[in-house]
């Protein structure tokens, strides 16, 4: 079979997209499994909550990159594999927003107090679950007019 001339700097296009795409997925996935386990597993793996933060927001212009330069790894010519990569890279990169709100979510159950990631605010409770200690009248803090947290009378 004979095959057309091509373009050695297409093919040399198509070479770096292929390795950024790779590049940015292999990050997400990295930084998908960081978040969840720093969301879902105990709070002893991420105690201050940096690689929850982080890699959420490092997981946002990740896979849009990636979602970029997918559609450019498919020849020109090869139309429904640019269609089926467009669409890849919509799922893609949706799929990580949903991930990255579920993580930066607020709240938290208060029957797993280990696992609550939540503010003084937005909870009844502290964070290691010492409800004794607040009902004591020791050292909890309540909200303040002005939006603040102000320590608790004794």
């Amino acid at each position: 079979m004979d095959h057309p001339h091509r373009n050695p700097w297409a093919i040399a296009g198509q070479v770096v997209t292929a390795l950024v795409t790779t590049a940015a997925a292999i990050c997400s996935v990295v930084l998908a499994l960081l978040v969840l386990e720093s969301r879902l597993g105990p709070v002893s793996n991420d105690p201050h909550g940096y690689t929850l933060v982080f890699g959420s927001l490092f997981l946002v212009p990740t896979p849009i990159v990636g979602a970029l330069a997918l559609p450019f790894v498919a020849p020109r010519r090869r139309r429904p594999a640019r269609m089926v990569a467009a669409v890849t890279s919509v799922v893609w990169v949706v799929a990580a927003l949903l991930l990255a709100g579920f993580a930066l979510a607020g709240g938290c159950a208060s029957s797993v107090t280990e696992r609550c990631r939540c503010s003084p605010l937005d909870c009844a409770h502290d964070r290691h679950g010492d409800e004794a200690g607040d009902a004591a009248g020791g050292g909890g803090f309540e909200a303040s007019a002005a939006g603040g947290l102000a320590p608790q009378p004794a």
